[in-house]
């Protein structure tokens, strides 16, 4: 399961895993094309949004993302 690491205050998200390491999701994504960078404190993915992000595109990102999160098992 995903959550948020910490409430947004700008338009950076920090996305972290209970179930999978985000070192998996991090590879899966990148396989499947997204570029990924990690936080360090907290444990987190970084997503930064941007005006010119259409909505498509981040459809695409959240259900690779879903997929990526939910299928693979944890270690």
């Amino acid at each position: 399961m995903l959550s948020l690491a910490i409430n947004p205050v700008m338009n950076i998200l920090g996305i972290k895993s209970k179930e999978v390491p985000l070192e998996v999701v991090v590879r899966e994504m990148e396989r499947k094309g997204w570029r990924m960078v990690t936080s360090p404190a907290p444990s987190s993915i970084r997503l930064v949004l941007m005006p010119h992000v259409s909505a498509g595109a981040l459809n695409a990102f959240f259900n690779d993302l879903d997929r990526v999160s939910t299928t693979i098992p944890p270690d």
